[in-house]
């Protein structure tokens, strides 16, 4: 196992098993980086951003994508909880100025 502590409180854990937890402390920022571009983080605040680079998919699988008879669990995105105000949520296939890929609600 290996443990990078800040004080005290873990900030990067890999178990012998090879389980992998990064954390930032309660508040603080926190981004996983590709070069000098953030492909996964959060703000102070706890929002969170996932990000592909430009003209790049972005995939987000709720099932083993190599398996060979995958079956998804449920996927549900939701911009409030539905007892208090959420946040806008827009889903597009494209930006409005090119021509964008196919897009299947059901």
């Amino acid at each position: 196992a290996l443990s990078l502590n800040q004080g005290t409180s873990p900030r990067l854990d890999v178990t012998t098993a090879g389980a992998v937890s990064v954390s930032s402390a309660s508040g603080q920022a926190l981004s996983l980086n590709q070069g000098s571009d953030s492909r996964v983080s959060w703000d102070s605040s706890g929002a969170v951003t996932v990000a592909s680079e430009s003209g790049q998919a972005l995939t987000l699988n709720a099932f083993d994508a190599s398996a060979s008879t995958a079956t998804g669990g449920a996927m549900r995105l939701s911009a409030g909880d539905g007892t208090s105000t959420g946040g806008a949520m827009s889903l597009s296939a494209g930006d409005g100025s090119t021509t964008g890929g196919a897009m299947s609600l059901s």
